[in-house]
């Protein structure tokens, strides 16, 4: 949660927290890059769109998710939440006849 908070707040000062925050960022971004081309080569996941552009979705989702579980995580069942995102994410990806 905190390279949510404080990206915005060091964003284009150039320091080593923002260089710190834009690795954490571009590996996780580069991991899910790595499975989306593994999921396409395979023949699991279908092609919605450049691989960098869904990467970026799926990192934007998992921040959201995470906003979402410190505003409302004593209402919310974290295993259900949890499982409820995979399967959507899954239902999206994944192609039609697979």
């Amino acid at each position: 949660l905190l390279p949510i908070i404080i990206a915005p707040e060091f964003r284009e000062q150039g320091g080593p927290v923002e260089q710190k925050v834009k690795t954490l960022y571009r590996r996780f971004a580069e991991a899910m890059e790595t499975v989306i081309d593994a999921g396409g080569a395979d023949g699991t996941f279908a092609s919605h769109g450049p691989t960098r552009e869904m990467a970026a979705v799926l990192v934007a989702l998992s921040d959201g998710m995470l906003l979402e579980w410190v505003r409302r995580g004593e209402d919310l069942d974290g295993a259900a939440f949890v499982a409820t995102a995979r399967h959507f994410l899954l239902a999206a990806m994944k192609r039609p006849d697979a």
